[in-house]
């Protein structure tokens, strides 16, 4: 529990914000290199966004696409192009 004695209102409000804030804030996940023989669609690498990846012709994709980020994790590991 927050708890601050002795400050305005407008004090106590501004810190519970921050506290809040602190509390909700997710780092955001590594950035994903372009697979080889392929590309991939996307630069947002914040909470909940997905990154979708594709492969050049003659290459199948391996992996999961898209992948997104949670928690400042990816939900998978980077999908790789075989040929």
């Amino acid at each position: 529990m927050l708890a601050i004695l002795g400050q305005t209102k407008e004090n106590c409000l501004y810190y519970w914000l921050i506290y809040l804030f602190a509390l909700h804030s997710v780092a955001p996940c590594s950035e994903l290199a372009h697979p080889a023989h392929g590309w991939r669609s996307g630069d947002d690498f914040r909470d909940g966004r997905s990154v979708r990846f594709y492969c050049s012709y003659g290459y199948t994709i391996v992996g999961a696409s898209p992948i997104t980020c949670n928690d400042g994790n990816w939900n998978n590991p980077d999908p790789v192009c075989k040929g």
